[in-house]
């Protein structure tokens, strides 16, 4: 009688997943083009028709891929064994060396590093096409072709800030390593309470005999090595597809978001890391396995202070997909209720601060008293410059989600789970709410997201393969064509390269600069006034909020009062330090000036150019080299 009720409890969950799947298989074009129009609308209605011109990058890959669909009813994901080309990975070996001898030789990376770095994608593409070599070979070129890209950034410029946060976690460092204790709640609440980070950083630095920023980039830059190995292992578990398994990781590894995070060094990363681990000890499901989920679930909590929040929601709809699949249940329940009993407990109990202001800050009804909008970039040829890759992707996304509508399987969990995800991944009205992006931090999908849209896009370029004849030369050499330009469009992104895209501001301070940086340091006393640009003050301002503690002077930390340069015009009445990146306003056209709450470019004309030479000379200039200069006033 139980065996009967067990098989019949089945037979109604398959049916159930059959019946779910087919309506999804049906309304997937029409739901695509729905929304598409929704987003239209949106823009319509707030007089934003510029937001259409920009969302071509959405249209046209969702466009393609619906009359993809329409035209191609049966769907396909055999295993591919493309004809090998001998010697393959020989040429592969020629050619990275060129790229290493490049970066040795030019200041910055030319246009020729980023078309060899793509052809190296390329290649290793064909060779898991033809099952050429074996699995951890191709994980191996994969790998090193992520450690080129970020030593690439990393040795080549003297310090890469990326988003300005990498000051932050360097000052952090240092002071748990000059100290031996964490620091103050006074100075970050968000990481007084969560240390760890810090700690990592201060222990590699001792350990290895090296500065705190390059323990920083080494930490995360180490993590990222082992990263492909765990999520091949997770997906070959999934689908035991071993080129399914090698496509997704090969994706994951150019995704815009996960390139910019490998060189990036802060704990989102190293806490995304974390959870492609955790996933896979889920997976995994012995009690060795079980013991490392516990020791990474109470490390994701302790690293960084909001990602749990983040992976709990991905785990929450993974576990929902799975109930209402019924399919393999590969999420563990007791080891997500031990993941919100330490997230509770942390963040209510010992950081009751953090969480208190947490909770008084979502609740603020001022926040949500007028919605507003981020306004994208007007410049189109940048903007679509940064989104090709992803349009190109999402094309290949849409056709792997509509495989696994039509063939049920544990990747129908993954397919639908993606498409929930894609809402914090791409541009949309939701995300485009100041409001929601930094009430909920909807930014911070974007590089968890990435493993599953990875594994989305390698099914569906799969598919898009098996339409064809490998005898259609044309249409092959038009899919590799395709993903040449993902990958190089991904890498030369603004975020990326600001080295390659000289109409952009650059996320990395040169020698000369640290000079001058270092002339503050050292030749100026505590708690004086510093003016400078975004960036210059982004990285004097951890040490702004300790400008009255006089218990780190005797360990040599000084502090700073720090103000960014308001407007040029008044730039005479700064009272104090004014640090000006002469290099960077003259090369790069631009500055970022302004206040804390409102930051605008300040363009290169030679009238601005006048205007601030004669204000300049209404100061006195103490520190002057071929780049920066620096006045007192």
């Amino acid at each position: 009688m139980v065996l009967y009720l067990q098989f019949y409890t089945q037979e109604i969950g398959k049916k159930m997943r059959k019946d779910i799947l087919d309506i999804l298989n049906k309304i997937n074009p029409y739901l695509f083009l729905i929304t598409l129009l929704i987003g239209i609308l949106w823009a319509i209605a707030y007089n934003n028709i510029k937001l259409i011109v920009l969302a071509l990058y959405i249209i046209a890959p969702v466009t393609c891929a619906i009359v993809w669909i329409f035209y191609h009813k049966e769907m396909y994901t055999e295993l591919l064994k493309f004809s090998p080309i001998k010697k393959l990975d020989l040429l592969y070996i020629l050619i990275y060396v060129v790229t290493l001898i490049i970066l040795f030789i030019y200041s910055t990376r030319p246009l020729i590093y980023f078309i060899l770095i793509a052809l190296l994608y390329v290649f290793v593409l064909y060779q898991i096409l033809s099952s050429q070599r074996s699995w951890s070979y191709l994980l191996i070129e994969i790998i090193l072709l992520n450690a080129n890209l970020i030593y690439g950034v990393l040795f080549k410029y003297p310090l890469y800030f990326g988003g300005t946060d990498t000051f932050s976690h360097i000052y952090f460092s240092q002071i748990i390593s000059l100290t031996g204790h964490p620091i103050p709640n006074l100075l970050d609440p968000s990481y007084s309470y969560f240390p760890p980070f810090h700690i990592l950083v201060s222990i590699v630095s001792q350990i290895l005999d090296i500065d705190i920023d390059y323990a920083l980039f080494t930490t995360i830059s180490i993590a990222y090595f082992v990263l492909p190995i765990f999520l091949y292992y997770i997906i070959f578990t999934i689908t035991q597809n071993n080129q399914i398994a090698l496509l997704s990781c090969f994706f994951n590894s150019f995704l815009v978001s996960n390139i910019y995070y490998s060189f990036y060094p802060i704990p989102r990363g190293l806490v995304f890391v974390f959870f492609i681990i955790f996933l896979y000890s889920l997976i995994k499901d012995n009690l060795s396995f079980r013991f490392l989920g516990l020791i990474l679930s109470t490390s994701i909590v302790l690293f960084h202070s909001a990602s749990v929040v983040q992976f709990l929601f991905i785990l929450c709809i993974i576990i929902f997909l799975e109930h209402l699949l019924q399919t393999q249940n590969i999420i563990r329940k007791d080891i997500i209720i031990f993941l919100l009993i330490i997230f509770a407990a942390y963040w209510f109990y010992v950081a009751i601060d953090f969480s208190t202001s947490i909770i008084v800050y979502l609740l603020n009804p001022d926040k949500i008293k007028d919605i507003t909008f981020i306004q994208p970039s007007i410049d189109f040829l940048i903007f679509f410059q940064d989104h090709i890759s992803m349009g190109i992707i999402l094309f290949f996304v849409i056709l792997g989600f509509s495989y696994v509508t039509k063939k049920p399987s544990y990747l129908s969990v993954i397919g639908i789970l993606t498409m929930i995800l894609l809402v914090f991944y791409l541009p949309n009205p939701i995300k485009m709410t100041t409001q929601i992006l930094e009430m909920f931090g909807f930014y911070r999908f974007e590089l968890f997201a990435s493993p599953f849209i990875a594994i989305m896009a390698g099914l569906g370029f799969l598919v898009f393969l098996n339409t064809f004849s490998k005898s259609n030369k044309m249409m092959i050499g038009l899919s590799f064509l395709l993903i040449f330009m993902a990958v190089f469009t991904s890498i030369i992104t603004t975020n990326n390269a600001s080295d390659f895209n000289k109409n952009t501001s650059t996320t990395y301070f040169t020698n000369d600069e640290m000079n001058a940086m270092n002339f503050i340091e050292y030749k100026t006393s505590s708690n004086v006034t510093l003016y400078s640009d975004y960036f210059m003050y982004r990285a004097f301002y951890p040490k702004h909020f300790f400008e009255a503690d006089n218990d780190y002077l005797s360990y040599g930390l000084k502090f700073y009062n720090v103000n960014m340069i308001l407007d040029i015009e008044s730039i005479s009445l700064n009272k104090g330090y004014i640090i000006f990146r002469k290099s960077e306003f003259e090369e790069r056209k631009l500055l970022l000036l302004g206040s804390s709450s409102r930051v605008y470019e300040y363009k290169y004309t030679n009238e601005s150019s006048n205007i601030l030479e004669n204000n300049l000379l209404k100061l006195s200039k103490i520190y002057k080299s071929d780049r920066n200069e620096i006045f007192y006033n």
